[in-house]
């Protein structure tokens, strides 16, 4: 294994993301939108248009809490309007499915259970708009009072079989169970009360092999990836947890090979720490370093990478990515390529698992990083996928979407011919409702970008 201290440039970009519009103001149907918004979540519909999707919450009821959509094209938005059938709902999770669907994951409020359980709904080119109403019930592994956290998924077809299948990961406040991490399969709309198949633990620090036990620990934030191999395919999620023996933030990872209809073939894997893996401990200040909030993303040459926030030595945050690599000689996938992407230290106060950084991939084989940097800013950076070397960007919240406003939950998405990226992130100024914000960056203006960062110093 590896890790780096990475120099990052400064030096002006050739171009930049474009002056960010807001998408969301407030006063639509009788003042609900103008509660606060959270959690954007987005994916490209086409070069210069994004569909976006944000919840907005109550003053009331949990069950009053409700999704908004709409759609961005060139930098115009048209006007918010309410995401029909899905009352209660919660920080939403977009991804696009070959063949144009569209499938959402999201947390919501089920006044039968008393409690907020995983949901899933898909929408499929030539079915009528609006999305279906989600299929409700409680996950079937627990009793009623247990409740779901930061849904995360992604869709991808097996290529044995042509089944275009989300894969599903989130964190449950289980009766006894210290937050058990849930990985669940499904080809179709939704799942019914009682259906167990596709659900499974991913098995966390101090766990045993079925992800329980009495020194398993919480698990936060997971994000989920799926990759073809020889022989079918292969899950990879990453997420937030804890060392069983120091209480230490630490992000790990856990894959298992899957069968054809989406279950695990084997135990999952056990959890294998990402952040700080390759670094020397010895005299450090920060004997203990710490991991926050990882994204993971697949290439469009099929590589793993990963994106979190890493405290280095010194006791400072930055943000830093890895790839995951297949290692014949131990026959498991190991990280690799650990290298820091933000020019400057970054904030952790105020961080929660929706202000997560983000990666994505444009065709010209360049990988794109968003972040928080602080309270007030959102930073990217552009790096060349396939090396180890990282160009800033600047900050990308200005104008009416920056100032004096604490920002969060910034999302990044690719369009389908990889030319244009998307982001959103939620704006607040103090005393009021945030604002959904979008800017988008062409691709194709980077036509004179030079790799800028090299390693400074590997360790063994």
């Amino acid at each position: 294994m590896l890790s780096a201290t990475a120099s990052v440039s400064a030096q002006a970009p050739v171009a930049a993301f474009s002056p960010p519009i807001a998408i969301s103001a407030g006063g639509y149907l009788a003042g609900r939108e103008s509660q606060p918004a959270s959690s954007p979540s987005l994916l490209a519909l086409a070069d210069r248009t994004a569909y976006v999707v944000w919840w907005v919450r109550s003053e009331f009821a949990p069950d009053d809490d409700w999704m908004w959509e709409t759609t961005v094209s060139s930098s115009t938005a048209v006007t918010p309007t309410l995401l029909s059938g899905a009352p209660g709902a919660q920080q939403p999770r977009l991804v696009r499915g070959p063949g144009g669907s569209l499938h959402a994951a999201f947390r919501s409020w089920s006044p039968q259970d008393d409690a907020y359980n995983t949901n899933y709904i898909r929408h499929v080119p030539g079915d009528p708009l609006p999305w279906p109403p989600p299929a409700y019930g409680p996950p079937p592994l627990f009793a009623t009072g247990s409740e779901s956290f930061d849904p995360n998924l992604t869709v991808a077809q097996n290529p044995q079989t042509g089944d275009v299948r989300a894969h599903i990961v989130w964190s449950q406040d289980a009766p006894a169970l210290p937050r058990p991490l849930i990985y669940y399969s499904r080809v179709g709309a939704g799942w019914q009360k009682g259906d167990t198949d596709g659900f499974s633990h991913i098995r966390g620090p101090g766990c045993s092999a079925g992800g329980v036990g009495v020194n398993c620990y919480a698990g936060y934030g997971p994000s989920i990836a799926i990759i073809n191999r020889a022989g079918g395919q292969e899950a990879f999620v990453v997420w937030e947890g804890r060392d069983y023996l120091t209480g230490t933030p630490v992000v790990y990872f856990g894959h298992s090979p899957l069968l054809a209809d989406g279950t695990p073939a084997l135990e999952w894997s056990a959890p294998a720490q990402l952040s700080a893996a390759g670094m020397a401990k010895g005299a450090a200040t920060c004997p203990n370093l710490e991991g926050y909030a990882p994204s993971i993303a697949v290439s469009p040459t099929g590589q793993l990478h990963a994106v979190w926030i890493e405290q280095e030595l010194d006791c400072q945050y930055y943000i830093y990515t890895g790839r995951l690599r297949f290692d014949a000689p131990s026959q498991t996938f190991v990280p690799d390529y650990l290298e820091r992407v933000s020019p400057r230290p970054v904030s952790i106060n105020n961080q929660t698992n929706v202000d997560r950084p983000r990666l994505a991939f444009d065709g010209q084989g360049r990988r794109y990083a968003v972040w928080k940097e602080s309270y007030t800013v959102i930073r990217a950076a552009v790096g060349d996928a396939s090396q180890d070397n990282w160009q800033d960007l600047g900050q990308i919240n200005t104008g009416i979407c920056g100032g004096s406003q604490s920002m969060e939950a910034v999302d990044l998405a690719a369009s389908p011919s990889q030319t244009t990226l998307h982001a959103v992130w939620v704006a607040r100024a103090s005393q009021s409702a945030g604002r959904v914000c979008y800017s988008m960056l062409d691709t194709l203006a980077y036509r004179n970008y030079l790799p800028m960062v090299t390693k400074a110093a590997l360790h063994p």
